[in-house]
């Protein structure tokens, strides 16, 4: 696969070795590579082998087939690592080609959800502020 951008991520197993991770599965569309240097077994990632850079720009048979695809990858994360669940996260900001985080957690392990994930010096946002926004949402999804 050609890299495009300069994408490592394009690279495929061509570049796994710079992102310390081995590819364990894929078909016409999806990747599956797992991580040589995480804090549990089984942290993998999921990518397109389109280049798309960011989720909002999913589309085609990638967007067609996204939810099935992770819905398997996650369901064989949790049964192989014995995990209680799967935590799916996208950031996008280091490497800008879709790729989703798919970390198995169990109970006594490093990973921490939820709040862990946001600054413990942050503030709520103000009802009003989070309503308006919820109902910006509503309406934008409506049309």
């Amino acid at each position: 696969m050609a890299q495009a951008y300069g994408c490592l991520i394009c690279a495929g197993p061509g570049g796994d070795d710079e992102l310390r991770r081995v590819e364990v599965w894929r078909d016409p569309l999806w990747r599956l590579s797992t991580s040589m240097a995480a804090p549990v077994v089984g942290f993998s990632y999921l990518e397109p082998l389109r280049h798309i850079a960011h989720v909002t720009d999913l589309d085609g048979e990638e967007a067609a087939t996204v939810g099935a695809v992770l819905a398997r990858v996650t369901r064989t994360l949790r049964e192989v690592t014995g995990a209680e669940l799967v935590y799916v996260n996208v950031f996008g900001e280091r490497i800008a080609h879709l790729h989703f985080n798919l970390a198995p957690h169990r109970a006594g392990d490093p990973l921490r959800g939820g709040p862990a994930m946001v600054d413990p010096d942050a503030s709520l946002l103000s009802l009003e502020e989070l309503g308006a926004g919820a109902d910006r949402i509503r309406a934008a999804m409506a049309s």
